[in-house]
């Protein structure tokens, strides 16, 4: 048997709290603001609700009172305190008065956005509609409903549209549009959950899998259920049998009882003991359970074992909220009574549930009918047994008639299955060649990629090599310059020895030779003279040759100098000593003006030879009798001057010779050359200047780091 249940989908009031807790009113009194009063007697109105028959019939007084202090502009609250009526009507099989406020709530609430409220009412409608057989309203309010899905746009809105769609078409026995909207809402549930991720949707999830999976235990598709109800486990987790969840265990029985898995639906029934103890608060899923398990003994003609279920089914049904539960337990004990051919006992207790025919589908209220006609016959109760028969075979007729359009649903079904199994099958082929084409693709694209790798490593090998070509080719161009320049300074080199020291040379192997031929034709003093110039000679030599050894050293590119600090006196007056012989053969004398304390840091050495060369120019270029004169003085920084009395020697002469490419006809070409080499590695600077009275003054300027 098959009772109708009324699921009331009062989300927005919160998850009802099946309590055995006493319902205390709250003291408005001591609650100031009126929104502060209206929730605290929600959550009163809330309580009441289902809980006992009693508490029902309570709450359509409270909820009107409720009503009564919401404020003329609060219609969100005026729809609320409705919906309470109407549901407290709907509990208390009061259908008409139940229905006008539910009109009233859907009216309300569709003055508000996004409120489900109004499918909740409209939800409800539909089901009132049908007990009092009104077929136009009830289609007019699905229109409504549908009319709410299409144009739906928040996941919430959706998601209870269409479980009210998925409830409606269960009810009218169109059970693949049912399947349709139910499979939508679980979808539309997942999707607000991942907007919101509340434990309150995620448990909505749960309980849409597993109404699901009662829809397909009534089709008899028992392990589809079973692995719905799977699914929907891992959604509710702790929330099983917890505030007013009571479908997954049930509707495991259910599934598992279908599958003739007794053990496996007893383990789901302890397990709903279990959860029992200590909240009471459960007693009509335990009557469901005892009535499914009772059900199945009687099915399979084990009337003990009936009995006995169906004994603690009327025990928990009369403690359960609600009249259903003890109803369908009485149908179930009634039923048992009358195999055991207790007719009078099994009247009375089949007699109440078929008064109450509207709880009931056409099927199980057609089972209660043919039973009372067979327990009034056995009692030669005639007139009894034939209207109870009459009424079971117009009830029979329409099941009949139901039983072939739910077959004609599931052949339309399996047929449309079958199209969209080939449907896939096609597709699958299609998704396999674009899988193949999109390999392919890959392919192409990484043989592509590859090519251009390799054309890139190949062009950077030979950019590098011609980078390494190209260093190798200045390397050898520098190569080649500095033997160019090694030659040029080779053959400077010859050329100067070939013309600087064939002179000297000459002359003292003039002299030797002639002293050699006739000693006897020269006096003591031509004697005294031809050993003075092979001196000179020979001293001239002695200083060229030493140039040129400084020179050619300087042409080095290992050529350093070794900077220190230095007394300047001592360098020029050992240059002095050097040049004795040839200012004595002159009468030339030097005055030296440079004092003792005099110091710069250079290379002591090369400046030697910087003023030697100088010194030396000044002492051939002037007079006989002679003075040169040598002096230091502060300037930007330290200069030690050279001056002399004879041929003018400008800076203009001095630049010629070193832009010249020949060093000249005599010795001073060389030397000069030598100065401004070495003077560029002391970083030190020569000028010549002719003075007023015609004298030649050369000037060394030390940088201010040096001096």
């Amino acid at each position: 048997m098959q009772v109708r249940k009324c699921f009331l989908l009062i989300v927005s009031l919160c998850v009802m709290t099946v309590a055995a807790l006493a319902q205390k009113r709250p003291d408005l009194s001591k609650i100031t603001s009126a929104k502060d009063k209206i929730e605290a007697w929600r959550l009163y109105c809330n309580e009441l609700m289902g809980t006992t028959e009693e508490n029902n019939k309570k709450l359509v007084n409270e909820a009107k009172y409720g009503l009564s202090i919401c404020p003329k502009d609060d219609i969100k609250s005026q729809a609320m305190f409705n919906l309470f009526i109407g549901c407290a009507y709907e509990l208390t099989r009061q259908y008409k008065p139940a229905i006008y406020h539910m009109e009233k709530t859907a009216s309300l609430a569709s003055r508000i956005p996004k409120n489900s409220y109004e499918i909740t009412a409209l939800g409800r409608l539909t089901s009132l509609y049908e007990f009092i057989n009104d077929v136009p309203k009830r289609k007019k309010n699905v229109e409504r409903i549908i009319k709410l899905a299409d144009t739906a746009t928040d996941f919430q809105t959706k998601k209870l549209v269409t479980g009210t769609l998925g409830g409606y078409y269960y009810d009218t026995d169109n059970y693949e549009q049912s399947i349709k909207y139910k499979i939508q809402e679980i979808e539309f549930s997942k999707k607000l959950y991942e907007q919101d991720r509340k434990v309150g949707s995620r448990i909505d999830i749960g309980y849409a899998m597993s109404n699901l999976a009662a829809l397909y235990s009534y089709l008899t598709r028992h392990q589809k259920a079973i692995d719905y109800l799977d699914e929907a486990k891992g959604y509710i987790k702790d929330h099983i049998l917890r505030n007013g969840e009571e479908t997954l265990y049930r509707n495991y029985i259910i599934a598992y009882l279908g599958l003739k898995n007794l053990d496996s639906a007893k383990h789901y029934y302890r397990l709903i003991y279990q959860g029992m103890e200590g909240v009471d608060t459960i007693h009509s899923l335990l009557s469901y359970a005892n009535y499914s398990i009772g059900n199945y003994y009687l099915d399979v003609k084990n009337i003990d074992s009936a009995d006995s279920y169906a004994k603690k089914a009327v025990y928990h049904g009369k403690k359960a909220a609600g009249a259903d539960a003890l109803m369908e337990s009485n149908v179930l004990f009634g039923t048992v009574l009358y195999e055991q051919k207790k007719y009078a006992e099994a009247i009375r207790f089949l007699q109440p549930a078929a008064a109450g025919s509207f709880e009931f589908d056409k099927e199980s209220l057609g089972n209660i009918h043919n039973a009372l006609a067979k327990s009034y016959a056995a009692l030669k109760q005639w007139p009894e047994a034939y209207s109870h028969l009459q009424i079971a075979r117009k009830l029979n007729d329409s099941v009949l008639v139901a039983i072939a359009d739910k077959n004609f649903n599931e052949i339309e079904g399996k047929y449309q299955n079958a199209q969209k199994i080939q449907q896939i099958k096609v597709k699958n082929i299609q998704l396999d060649t674009a899988q193949k084409q999109r390999y392919w693709l890959i392919a192409g694209l990484l043989l592509l990629l590859t090519v251009v790798v390799l054309l890139f490593i190949i062009y950077t090998n030979k950019k590098q090599m011609a980078d390494v070509l190209d260093e190798k080719n200045k390397t050898l161009a520098r190569l080649n310059n500095d033997l160019e320049e090694a030659n040029q300074t080779k053959a400077k080199l010859f050329s100067i020895i070939s013309h600087d020291l064939r002179s000297p040379i000459s002359q003292v192997y003039q002299f030797l030779k002639l002293q050699q031929l006739n000693p006897q034709l020269h006096t003591e003093a031509q004697k005294q003279q031809l050993s003075t110039r092979i001196q000179e000679a020979t001293g001239s030599l002695l200083e060229t040759m030493e140039d040129l050894l400084l020179w050619s050293k300087t042409q080095m590119s290992q050529f350093n100098t070794n900077m220190q600090r230095t007394s300047l006196l001592p360098v020029v007056m050992q240059c002095e000593q050097l040049l004795k012989l040839n200012t004595e053969a002159k009468g030339i004398r030097i005055e030296n003006s440079i004092p003792d304390s005099l110091e710069v840091v250079t290379d002591a050495y090369f400046l030697q030879t910087i003023v030697r060369n100088l010194l030396q120019n000044a002492v051939k270029a002037s007079p006989e009798n002679e003075i040169v004169r040598i002096d230091s003085f502060q300037e930007e920084a330290l200069v030690v001057s050279i001056n002399n009395r004879g041929i003018p020697f400008s800076q203009r002469d001095y630049e010629h010779i070193l832009q010249s490419k020949d060093t000249g006809k005599g010795l001073s070409g060389l030397g000069l050359r030598l100065v401004d080499e070495l003077s560029a590695k002391l970083n030190i600077r020569v000028t010549f200047s002719v003075d007023s009275d015609q004298s030649t003054t050369v000037k060394i300027h030390f940088p201010k780091t040096l001096s």
